[in-house]
């Protein structure tokens, strides 16, 4: 005669291979300046660098508008700084070898739109690591339910 298996054991699920070895995971510990403070995800670089203000945007999960603390001043200097080197860029556009003067003038917008965006990334980084986020206001609601 055969034994019949045990139901609860049966039932049981298989051990989780991926399980980590000492039990559950610890939660994540909240850094200040890349966690949403209203959600407590982390907003990533591209929030603030696609931002108009690199220092006022929406958290992408709960759109609840955001800011840096004590940043205006770290995001003013950088604009002045991308916006000086963009006007000493404007001159560069006549010592290029192009016969055409809109290809000239192609050549130093896009180097002026690879200057900004190096800057707008490296702006992001620098206020992630080193400036805290907090929330300007509650997420926008509008009566229709979705956006």
């Amino acid at each position: 005669m055969s034994a019949r298996p045990d139901p609860a054991v049966a039932a049981s699920p298989p051990d989780n291979p991926y399980a980590p070895p000492d039990g559950p995971v610890q939660p994540r510990r909240r850094r200040p300046g890349c966690d949403c403070p209203r959600c407590g995800r982390d907003i990533g670089v591209h929030s603030p660098m696609f931002a108009l203000m690199p220092n006022r945007f929406r958290c992408p999960y709960c759109r609840s508008r955001l800011r840096y603390a004590s940043a205006d001043a770290w995001v003013w200097s950088i604009l002045a700084l991308v916006l000086a080197a963009v006007v000493m860029l404007a001159p560069l556009g006549r010592l290029l070898p192009l016969t055409s003067t809109a290809n000239r003038r192609l050549v130093v917008l896009m180097l002026a739109l690879l200057l900004f965006s190096l800057a707008s990334y490296g702006l992001a980084a620098l206020l992630r690591r080193w400036r805290r986020l907090e929330a300007r206001s509650a997420p926008d609601v509008d009566a229709g339910g979705s956006r």
